[in-house]
């Protein structure tokens, strides 16, 4: 655990390398080119200075580095958010083809290699079908693609009817993927960047990828540091607040019981925590501020946490 004051906040990255440096020298961590080093935060930045975000810790920080992944939750989503500068049918085929890959997934159809199908895959699937399936398949797309241009509405029953006939090109039928197709739009959007590698610091041989906890679902790192980061306000306004229980080893059902009117903030900083603390595999590091930690987590198990005061 990394304690840093208004002074030293910057220094945080520095020393979270210099730690992995010693474990390694120590072999505490083994030395590999293949070792994955990530430095994690909730929130990017924020307007004003009392609020820290990951900007703070490192003003290098560069938020265009990120792209955004988007998957709807549901066919009508997906017919409705597309790019509408767009001069040609692109973004709208795509939007269609990446719902019946949602559809694949949900119903675990896979190609030879037990991979999930990609749309070059299922593409290159259809043309070796015997029977213009695959024709068949791309006036649909045409189809479907102008009428969605002309804000046609019929258009995402046209498709909820054609997927039973997609789904058997693979000896499937809908059971999975029912709600998915069959409920009604409602804008909500599951966002996850995916880094492009441009954030790295660098301290002597050690590589770390600066970035969002979002960036780093499903990643496994050797090490990890989880940058608090600030989230409105509610039992605390940071995790090391929020979460103070928790650090200090209380479940955290019995915190939401007691804390009614900040419930859904203490979910929210425990998934996000959860997901941060979940990634590394030989060290996890913690950076917060003094005074949260002098208020919140002097009682820490220092068993369990080397508590590193910079």
């Amino acid at each position: 655990m990394i304690i840093y004051n208004n002074d030293s906040k910057e220094n945080v990255l520095n020393t979270f390398a210099s730690k992995i440096e010693d474990l390694i020298n120590n072999n505490l961590i083994p030395s590999s080119e293949l070792n994955k080093y990530k430095a994690l935060a909730w929130r990017k930045e924020h307007q004003d200075a009392n609020k820290i975000g990951l900007k703070d810790y490192w003003v290098q920080y560069n938020e265009k580095s990120f792209k955004t992944k988007i998957d709807y939750q549901c066919l009508e989503d997906y017919l409705i958010h597309f790019d509408k500068e767009k001069r040609t049918f692109e973004a709208i085929r795509k939007n269609i083809l990446n719902s019946f890959l949602r559809i694949f997934r949900l119903e675990n159809i896979i190609d030879e290699n037990n991979k999930p199908y990609t749309k070059r895959k299922l593409i290159n699937y259809l043309k070796n079908l015997n029977n213009n399936e695959y024709e068949d398949f791309k006036l649909n797309i045409y189809t479907w693609s102008f009428n969605i241009i002309k804000n046609d509405l019929t258009v995402c029953n046209n498709i909820r009817e054609y997927i039973p006939i997609l789904l058997g090109y693979f000896q499937k039928v809908i059971n999975l993927s029912n709600d998915f197709i069959n409920s009604v739009g409602n804008n909500a959007i599951e966002q996850d960047e995916i880094e492009n590698n441009s954030n790295k610091f660098i301290h002597n041989d050690v590589e770390i990828e600066v970035g969002t906890v979002h960036s780093a679902k499903g990643q496994t790192h050797t090490a990890t540091l989880y940058l608090e980061t600030f989230f409105q306000r509610g039992y605390g306004n940071y995790e090391s607040e929020r979460l103070r229980n928790q650090f200090l080893g209380v479940n955290v059902s019995t915190t939401l019981n007691t804390n009614i009117t900040s419930k859904e903030k203490i979910k929210k900083s425990a998934k996000m925590t959860y997901v941060g603390f979940s990634r590394p595999t030989h060290l996890l590091s913690v950076a917060i501020h003094k005074d949260r930690f002098d208020s919140c987590l002097a009682d820490i198990d220092r068993d369990i946490w080397d508590i590193i005061e910079i």
